[in-house]
């Protein structure tokens, strides 16, 4: 679960956005969606935490390897301490499911205004497919980034929000298919000497 020396660095930290992606590997996309969260005056720091072990999901590359590329992403991208990393879910034998992360969050950081960050594509599937997800839709603030499939921000509860962002393309999915134009330098270079996703 969420470590206490993340916890202390988040504590005069008002507005935090909690970002959970592949980082199989952290791509150019990845940037982009934290960049918007920053951009939208919603919050005041971004949480970028790499997934733990899904049953659905097969990763290419180590925790390790996952975690060095997220490293050289996060230099390369200068936000300094407005986007720290976290690592509790990869950290754990099996990924955290949001419910229970939001469940955390509220019970460790009173006070603090928490949102899970969703990209439009995965927005439509919470109610219906994840652990608990009408309660999560109920209870959660959530910030939804446009991507392929978006929802209409005047259909959703009070307390989510649409980023108000052009629709944002690429993904982790797209590198491991052999397409490496959507990486900064530092991680094409790292996946070029591991040999990773073929290359």
């Amino acid at each position: 679960m969420v470590d206490e020396a993340l916890l202390k660095k988040l504590k005069d930290t008002l507005r935090i956005g909690w970002f959970g992606f592949s980082a199989d590997p952290p791509t150019l996309a990845h940037r982009q969606i934290i960049d918007a969260i920053l951009n939208s005056g919603q919050v005041d720091a971004v949480v970028a935490f790499p997934a733990g072990r899904l049953a659905y999901k097969d990763f290419q590359s180590s925790d390790e390897q996952r975690k060095r590329m997220a490293r050289l992403w996060h230099e390369q991208a200068g936000w300094n301490d407005k986007v720290l990393l976290g690592w509790f879910d990869l950290e754990e034998r099996q990924a955290i499911r949001w419910y229970e992360l939001w469940q955390e969050l509220v019970a460790k950081l009173p006070g603090k205004k928490n949102l899970l960050v969703v990209g439009g594509d995965q927005y439509e599937k919470i109610s219906k497919e994840w652990f608990r997800g009408k309660e999560l839709i109920d209870q959660a603030s959530i910030l939804v980034v446009p991507r392929a499939l978006c929802p209409d921000e005047s259909t959703l509860p009070k307390h989510h929000r649409v980023i108000d962002h052009a629709e944002i393309t690429g993904s982790s999915t797209d590198v491991r298919s052999g397409q490496l134009t959507g990486l900064d330098q530092a991680v094409r270079s790292f996946i070029l000497r591991e040999h990773l996703y073929g290359n």
